[in-house]
């Protein structure tokens, strides 16, 4: 039989978003935050999002009412435990996570799947030290869930093939993209997709191009939605700082993914990006001067002549596509989950092998 009750513990932007994401396909779902305020924040969150829709189909009154009827709180964490499958989407931090898995090892039953929402953390160092490791597994849902297709299911060394295929099976029904991948630094995307930041800044760091430049160059050439500094600016810098970090730490300090000093100098002043009104680029009040931070840009060097589009987007490709035959490689995913998984994250055209054939025709 389908699961058909989810239990999901951290009621933040990602938490709130799996549980709106699981009303909708008709699950039954009880949201827990340790955090009274925070529990009641993210409650509301998914209320609001029920009621606003998905895509540009808004929900009749009647189905939010309905889907919200599904929704229970849980004060403790016990009380979560009786559903089918768990979901930690709490703060990345390992020890935190670590902490938890330990409470829900020992308060949910063996039978339990329990999925970590990690974006880069090691799922096997989640599940140290637990009675049930084979029974923990990632499940990287991208944000926001409702809108981003891709799942990356997680496989460490001790998780069951049961447990696989629950959490599989979970995202299948969730409407959702299951990819498989083996438990490194970053996973996949957030592995692969590293040169589209690190590259860019190189390049700017050259001198090929201010920030506004490259992000129209790759735009225009590469056909994607949002160059990389707009892309580091909508995730937040801290955060995609912190990922490259993890990634960069946890695979050795290979030199090809070291993070870059232009990201590190804008995060050291405060600038994350929109939420803080200036990253790379301007926003809101802060936007009147200028569109590019004119701060950001002082850590660029004296501008050349603009790189030819096709040649900065090819380097930026290229890179990714080198990472990509590290990854299948590594036996992390194959060719085709590497390119489903770039392709709907991060909304390109066409994923790293299916460019290089593209290329290579051309």
């Amino acid at each position: 039989m389908a699961t058909r009750t989810l239990g999901v513990v951290g009621a933040g932007t990602m938490g709130a978003g799996i549980a709106q994401l699981a009303l909708q396909c008709g699950y039954s779902v009880k949201l827990h935050d340790p955090f009274p305020e925070a529990l009641t924040k993210g409650l509301d969150r998914v209320k609001k999002g029920l009621e606003k829709g998905v895509f540009r189909r808004k929900l009749t009154q009647e189905e939010a009412d309905e889907a919200l009827g599904r929704l229970s709180s849980a004060a403790d964490l016990k009380s979560v435990c009786d559903c089918d499958i768990l979901v930690e989407a709490i703060i990345e931090d390992l020890e935190s996570k670590r902490k938890l898995f330990r409470d829900l090892d020992s308060l949910a039953a063996p039978e339990k799947i329990l999925g970590t929402n990690t974006s880069s953390l090691s799922v096997g160092a989640v599940a140290e030290n637990l009675t049930h490791p084979e029974r923990v597994v990632g499940i990287h849902f991208f944000n926001p869930p409702v809108v981003m297709k891709l799942v990356e299911i997680v496989r460490h060394r001790e998780v069951s093939d049961e447990c696989f295929r629950g959490a599989w099976d979970l995202a299948a029904a969730l409407g959702r993209t299951p990819v498989e991948v083996k438990d490194t630094a970053g996973f996949l995307v957030n592995r692969v997709v590293r040169s589209y930041y690190l590259v860019a800044q190189r390049l700017a760091a050259e001198g090929a191009g201010t920030f506004a430049q490259i992000d129209s160059a790759v735009k225009k050439i590469g056909e994607v939605p949002m160059g990389p500094f707009e892309l580091m600016d909508f995730i937040g810098l801290e955060v995609n700082l912190k990922i490259s970090r993890t990634v960069y730490e946890g695979l050795g300090r290979p030199e090809r993914l070291k993070p870059h000093a232009i990201q590190e100098a804008v995060v050291a002043s405060g600038a994350y990006g929109r939420k803080t009104g200036k990253g790379f680029y301007l926003y809101g009040e802060n936007a009147s001067g200028g569109r590019e931070n004119p701060d950001a840009l002082g850590h660029l060097p004296k501008q050349n002549a603009p790189l030819d589009a096709e040649i900065l987007w090819g380097r930026i490709m290229s890179a990714i596509c080198d990472e990509a035959d590290i990854v299948v490689s590594e036996g992390v995913a194959s060719e085709e989950g590497v390119d489903t998984a770039v392709r709907l994250a991060m909304n390109f055209p066409q994923g790293p092998f299916e460019w290089k054939k593209r290329a290579a025709r051309a």
